[in-house]
């Protein structure tokens, strides 16, 4: 993560905090937008919180700092894809607040044991803390994926039932169009 010029994250930081900030201004009407435009917000600040770590000298640290924010992300996206999967739109507020609390729990759990691991407390000669951590981002983020196809499969035998012009709803494979109007002078 620390391989990047900081000029060039620095910009980037800077343009995706542009369009963020446009995306809270101008779309931000469904339940559906406001869970990206956090999701991405978190994003943005997990990086800023791994910049700050790095710049003082700390880039294990800012990777743990990475990971504890970016955990209240994966909430919003997850929260984002179970309503895309299906989730009854009328709950997604409390049903957020759940994911948060528990992205909220797992970010200060890491947070604390990456305060210990700072201060020299040898945590990793126990448990291998961080690696079990990024076992549950993972596991969280094929649960998501998983929801995403899931609702892109739905979605997709959804619109090969509808009836289009040119396609024959009896086997739902296109019919030969209509000749072109031949134009004699």
């Amino acid at each position: 993560m620390n391989s990047a010029p900081p000029l060039l994250t620095g910009l980037v930081v800077l343009f995706a905090s542009l369009v963020v900030g446009g995306r809270w201004l101008l779309v931000n009407e469904t339940s559906t937008d406001h869970l990206i435009n956090r999701a991405l917000s978190w994003d943005i600040g997990s990086v800023i919180g791994y910049a700050a770590a790095a710049s003082l000298g700390h880039p294990d640290l800012g990777q743990r700092v990475f990971l504890a924010i970016g955990a209240l992300s994966l909430s919003n996206s997850f929260g984002f894809a179970a309503l895309l999967g299906g989730a009854d739109p009328r709950s997604v507020r409390g049903r957020q607040r759940r994911y948060d609390a528990f992205a909220a729990s797992f970010g200060g759990a890491v947070l604390i044991c990456a305060a210990a691991e700072e201060i020299g407390l040898p945590l990793h000669r126990f448990v291998d803390w961080e690696r079990m951590a990024w076992v549950v981002v993972y596991v969280f983020l094929a649960w998501t994926g998983l929801l995403l196809v899931r609702a892109c499969v739905r979605e997709l035998r959804w619109a090969a039932t509808t009836m289009r012009p040119g396609w024959s709803c009896t086997r739902g494979t296109p019919r030969a169009p209509d000749p072109p109007p031949v134009c004699t002078a």
